[in-house]
């Protein structure tokens, strides 16, 4: 994307003619009558001055004031009188077409009666509607139907400034009730502006006058107009809506799997969407609640659910979407077009004013008020008498709804822009163009879509013609899709974004109370900023290009257990090749032996050491602890028995040494279980001591019966010397045809099954026992059989570890 000066200042000019003609134009359009004078403030104390006036006491009431848009009244006018004469009724204090509804209400239960007042407040400041709610249940003295009516007739007269006598009665109807009679009354006449009727009523509730009101009435044929299309089209709306979430929810876990997403952007726009969702919802508390009931719940508990539906439900999921489409759409840009990121990614590492940043939110500015320009002369040329295309400011009165109109303006063009150009936009574009590779068609794609969005981000706004609309978003989609691949994201966000504040701003602009003027210049500071922020990076000249993003967070991670699951697979390798690579070959003996770790590296170790004449020291050993360190350990102990094993014949002159040298190397918490036996095969016999490990297993063969090889001693590493020699003893048995030895860790004996039970000596020492006819090969394999057979696959949680002896 070019970003130049000399490219810039085309940009500036064409931005600066569309302010000028915007600030010729807008006098012209709708817009500019839509002057709400009256605040909710105001408008909530002229209701309370007139119960006052009517020695109505209100004080345990609680009051709300909603926005009175009448919006079908209102789409009406326009399409019927053009912009002109819709423009003098909308200033003309006879006609109510917008203002207040002052509600007073007791906020109890919906189970108890109550007595409610609702007041209609023109824009003007008059009374259009006096409505007072009583239980039916209520007493009052009753009039009949002709006092009624004179009472009626005196009390619309002495309200409104209309001359009842021009009136025609065309509906009388008597309400009994237990304990009263009440009397309606609609008078009408036809109206001279415009085709429609005026319409009076009233109604007496008993002897008082509880009800009256005057309004203007669109003809029947013309009321569903506006709303049929848009009710079909909102529900197929919401269908592909809920279809695009879980379509881009399947692919962030699809690509998320694959390590091809970064969620870091995706968290903190689901946050801050979310947030900005939940602070616009509870800006517009005031305006929540009018006519919901839900069961008997009170005023305040309706609002509340309401709320909490439409914010911890609608908006959490839309956040949601927003999450998963952003994180799949940055993927692909990454992989295809990374420099339509520079800007976000500029503003996202918090470098505001560089010249990518700067250049791309002037773009959008300027794009944004273009858009709205292209609205502002569409209302003027469009709104002629009796048209079917029209526009309608009825639509921004939303901006009054909130507390702070600047929240409501702000906070709908940031979801706009966010729903727009990031879940339609930048992920239908990104997705289709990574399958297709065709711009054209992703263009098409994002117009088809954003068609069918419209119910949760209404831009472009509506010109009330079912078939236009569809065809002014298409474009309207197809508009922005072609900027984004002709610029960049920012520029599209940016567009998005001014184009709806600038839409919303033409209403709050025009309004004149105090109170809504200063929330235009808080509106008018953002349109600022753009500049301000372009000036200073054209000043500063700095320039930002992410070079690395570097992997996602989650793939880091992977990556790092993938890194110590090879370190561990190497430390295992290392272990391995430090165990005996054969059995010793000794005529007139069988050895078998075998050493699983329980993960990749363990710390069971066993060794053969070849001694001076013919005699073979055999070492199995458990070192506390698993995994590497305890493979550092074995290796360790090894090292040591090697080096002192062949100048001694004594096994517990040689653990003694080796005691020293690991109490001096291992950490104090660590320590090394060891059974060293000297087979001498001259005269048969097998000399062994234990620092502190399993008994070994002796199987006589002549005398049918086992015993455990239990001499004393305590684990290498626990302590100096002293106390670990005088522990240890020396044993030695004789080897006779048939006999049979076992050593072992308690990686045998300690196996569990999914009961918890331990496989124990017993089992072990009868199994033996009942094979010792076979070869240690066979032993060995029968063994290993057997536990596997009661642990039933049950993890395995320590090393296993064997050696068998057997005098042939």
């Amino acid at each position: 994307m070019k970003s130049n000066l000399n490219y810039d200042k085309y940009w500036i000019a064409g931005g600066i003619i569309i302010i000028i003609l915007m600030f010729f134009i807008f006098p012209s359009s709708p817009y500019s009558s839509v002057d709400f004078r009256l605040t909710r403030s105001e408008a909530i104390k002229i209701a309370k001055d007139y119960l006052s006036d009517k020695d109505i006491d209100f004080s345990s009431y609680s009051v709300e004031g909603f926005v009175a848009e009448q919006s079908t009244v209102n789409k009406y006018l326009s399409k019927t009188l053009g912009n002109e004469e819709y423009s003098k009724l909308l200033n003309d204090p006879d006609w109510n077409l917008f203002g207040w509804t002052i509600f007073f209400h007791q906020n109890i239960s919906g189970d108890i009666p109550q007595t409610t007042y609702t007041i209609h407040v023109s824009n003007s400041g008059r009374i259009s509607a006096y409505e007072r709610e009583i239980p039916d249940s209520l007493s009052s003295p009753s009039l009949d139907k002709q006092s009624a009516l004179d009472l009626m007739t005196e009390t619309i007269n002495n309200n409104f400034p209309i001359d009842l006598s021009e009136y025609e009665l065309k509906e009388s109807r008597e309400e009994n009730y237990s304990n009263r009679t009440d009397h309606d009354f609609i008078w009408k006449r036809t109206n001279e502006i415009v085709p429609g009727e005026m319409v009076v009523r009233g109604k007496i509730q008993g002897n008082q006058a509880g009800q009256y009101s005057v309004s203007f009435l669109v003809p029947e044929s013309d009321r569903g107009m506006f709303d049929t299309g848009e009710a079909v089209f909102g529900t197929v709306s919401v269908i592909f809506v809920a279809f695009l979430m879980v379509f881009a929810l399947y692919y962030f876990l699809k690509k998320y799997h694959q390590g091809e997403i970064w969620i870091n952007v995706g968290r903190s726009l689901f946050v801050i969407y979310f947030l900005v969702t939940l602070l616009v919802i509870i800006n517009e508390w005031p305006n929540i609640g009018l006519g919901v009931q839900i069961g008997s719940l009170n005023f305040f508990a309706v609002k509340f659910i309401v709320v909490v539906l439409n914010g911890l439900l609608v908006q959490f999921l839309l956040a949601l979407m927003v999450f998963a489409t952003w994180s799949v759409s940055e993927s692909y840009a990454r992989e295809f077009w990374s420099e339509k990121l520079n800007g976000t990614d500029s503003i996202i590492k918090r470098h505001i004013f560089t010249l990518s940043a700067g250049t791309s939110l002037l773009r959008g500015l300027i794009i944004g008020l273009g858009i709205s320009l292209l609205y502002l002369i569409a209302s003027i040329s469009l709104n002629e008498p009796g048209s079917k295309i029209f526009f309608s400011p009825v639509a921004s009165f939303e901006v009054f709804y909130g507390f702070m109109p600047f929240i409501s303006i702000v906070g709908e063009a940031f979801i706009e822009a966010t729903l727009g150009g990031i879940v339609v936009t930048f992920f239908i574009a990104s997705l289709t163009f990574s399958k297709w590779r065709k711009k054209w068609l992703s263009i098409l794609f994002v117009g088809v879509s954003t068609i069918a969005f419209t119910v949760v981000a209404s831009t472009p706004p509506s010109v009330n013609n079912f078939l236009t609309n569809l065809l002014f978003g298409f474009l309207f989609g197809i508009l922005i899709a072609y900027l984004f691949f002709k610029f960049d994201l920012l520029t599209i966000l940016a567009a998005l974004f001014y184009s709806a504040l600038t839409f919303d701003f033409f209403t709050l602009f025009s309004s004149s109370a105090k109170f809504f003027e200063i929330n235009s210049y808080l509106v008018f500071i953002l349109f600022a900023a753009v500049p301000a922020i372009y000036i200073i990076s054209r000043i500063k000249k700095e320039k930002f290009v992410l070079e690395d993003y570097g992997l996602p967070s989650h793939i880091e991670k992977i990556s790092e257990r993938e890194r110590l699951k090879k370190e561990m697979e190497i430390a295992a390798k290392v272990q391995l090749s430090l165990l005996p690579k054969e059995q010793p070959a000794i005529e007139g003996y069988d050895i078998a032996s075998l050493s699983i770790p329980a993960k990749e590296a363990g710390g069971d170790y066993y060794d053969y050491v070849k001694l001076s004449d013919g005699r073979l020291g055999i070492a199995i050993g458990d070192v506390s602890g698993k995994g590497v360190g305890a493979a550092i350990y074995m290796t360790l102990t090894k090292g040591i028995l090697q080096a002192h094993a062949e100048e001694n014949v004594s096994p517990k002159v040689v653990l003694g040494k080796v005691n020293r040298l690991l109490y001096k190397t291992i950490e104090k918490n660590s320590f090394v279980s060891m059974f060293y036996a000297i087979l001498d095969v001259r005269n048969h016999s097998l000399l062994y001591s234990r620092a502190g490990h399993n008994p070994g297993i002796f199987c006589s063969f002549e005398k049918q019966d086992s015993k455990l090889l239990m001499s004393k001693g305590i684990a290498l590493g626990l302590e100096e010397g002293k106390v670990f020699q005088e522990t240890l003893n020396e044993d030695t048995i004789q080897l006779k045809n048939g006999d049979v030895v076992v050593f072992y860790t308690d990686g045998f004996t300690e196996a569990m099954n999914h009961k918890i039970e331990l496989y124990g000596e017993k089992r072990l020492i009868d199994l033996i026992q009942q094979n010792r006819e076979k070869q240690a090969n066979e032993i060995l394999n029968l063994i290993l059989k057997d536990v596997h057979k009661f642990t039933k696959d049950y993890p395995q949680h320590d090393d296993m570890t064997l050696v068998i002896l057997k005098r042939n």
